[in-house]
């Protein structure tokens, strides 16, 4: 009995932890994301980014999610003449989205985004169609297979940060037919020593406007309207006065720590 007992104790630990990855894995689209998970449940997570091709041509973007949130990021490709892949020369910007799952019909899964519409529907089959940034139709897609980063924002630098405000203050004024500049000021390093969110926040707020300039009235009203955009550190949301939008943001987090690029279009759509 002795023996029996002393088996089961150490059998239990092993059996614990090979039970572990099973249950991560019981839902294909899933990944742990969250600030309280343990370092191995972290390393879990980046290994479960899925990388997906859309069906027609070679467009990729990558997913991952847990029970309820998720996040997807439409990588840049040759051609692609969204502001994320043409602000920085050297590395894409694309941007990191927010989504929830909703239950959909049929059995399906939706993937809203923040505003609720759909960005991604996994169908109960198992087949999964993608809503483009731009597009209206879905786009049927396929997954791939590679190891892809975790979907957090990568390190950036404060000269990072200045040169992609350089870079939007040249893009947005073209845009707009009116000089607009981008402002980062003078941050100060991050925990990590740079700029994460502020270099993000730079091409999130240049892709809002850009968003809202794509109708002639709306480029006509922003350039009366803006003349300057600002980043400081604060809480993220955004402000607008005497000519300049605000936009505060938060270093010490990830994406949260950022007005998204839909948020900052909203904000313009009902404040000009």
């Amino acid at each position: 009995m002795a023996l029996l007992l002393a088996a089961l104790t150490v059998g239990a630990p092993a059996m614990a932890q090979s039970a572990r990855p099973s249950s991560l894995r019981a839902d294909p689209f899933s990944a742990l994301v969250g600030k309280r998970q343990s370092a191995a449940e972290r390393e879990a997570a980046s290994a479960a980014v899925e990388r997906y091709l859309v069906a027609t041509d070679d467009r990729v973007f990558l997913f991952q999610s847990d029970a309820r949130e998720g996040r997807i990021k439409f990588l840049c490709g040759d051609g692609d003449i969204r502001i994320d892949c043409i602000i920085d020369d050297e590395t894409p910007a694309e941007e990191i989205h927010q989504l929830m799952q909703v239950r959909a019909s049929r059995g399906d899964v939706a993937w809203n985004d923040l505003r609720g519409e759909t960005v991604l529907r996994v169908a109960a089959y198992g087949g999964v169609t993608v809503f483009w940034p731009g597009s209206a139709r879905g786009l049927a897609a396929s997954k791939s297979y590679s190891e892809d980063p975790s979907l957090v924002l990568p390190f950036a630098t404060i000269s990072t940060a200045q040169k992609r405000a350089q870079a939007a203050t040249a893009i947005i004024s073209a845009r707009v037919g009116a000089p607009i500049t981008f402002n980062i000021g003078v941050p100060q390093p991050d925990a990590a020593g740079g700029a994460s969110v502020l270099a993000d926040a730079v091409v999130r707020a240049a892709s809002g406007v850009a968003s809202v300039a794509e109708d002639p009235t709306g480029a006509r009203v922003i350039a009366a309207r803006i003349k300057r955009v600002e980043f400081t550190a604060g809480q993220p949301r955004i402000g607008l006065r005497k000519g300049v939008l605000n936009v505060e943001y938060n270093p010490a987090l990830d994406i949260e720590g950022r007005p998204s690029s839909a948020a900052i279009a909203k904000f313009l759509e009902d404040s000009l």
